[in-house]
């Protein structure tokens, strides 16, 4: 077994092996520069997978949120979001149309947009590729002037 203790690997310190192992490996109490204990097996430390308690990614996560609300903000709609992709477990495949029963059993597509928290209905159609149809005269209605600030905002 290497002694690793007292050898910094990132945010994390090595301090003390422990009888635990996982995959063979020693697993080690490690102190985070943010001054948590976390325990880590020893090729997770060595190869760099691990590089802290956790709070690295916390506060990656934060960094990001600083900047999606300051740099990509316009009027209190954040613009990423409006350009992202349809959720996997959407059974159309388009953002913001969905397939609805009506009380008859026939299917119908619904399609909608959600603004600054506010959800507008575009219709309801026939076939999906009305639904789309309005879904895109909506985000061109809705969306595209948010997105032309942000573009301006970059410009200047």
């Amino acid at each position: 077994m290497e002694d690793l203790s007292g050898r910094k690997f990132n945010r994390l310190k090595a301090l003390n092996p422990t009888p635990e192992r996982k995959s063979r490996k020693v697993v080690w109490e490690c102190l985070c520069d943010c001054g948590e204990t976390t325990y880590v097996a020893s090729d997770k430390l060595k190869n760099g997978s691990i590089k802290s308690c956790g709070c690295q990614r916390r506060d990656a996560g934060k960094t990001l949120q600083k900047t999606l609300h300051s740099e990509m903000n316009v009027d209190g709609v954040i613009i990423p979001y409006l350009k992202r992709k349809a959720r996997k477990d959407n059974k159309t495949g388009v953002k913001g149309v969905s397939l609805i029963k009506t009380r008859s059993g026939a299917e119908r597509y619904r399609s909608t947009i959600t603004v600054k928290g506010k959800l507008h209905y575009l219709g309801t159609y026939e076939t999906l590729a009305q639904a789309i149809s309005a879904r895109k005269a909506g985000e061109k209605k809705y969306h595209d002037p948010y997105i032309t600030k942000l573009e301006e905002k970059e410009n200047d």
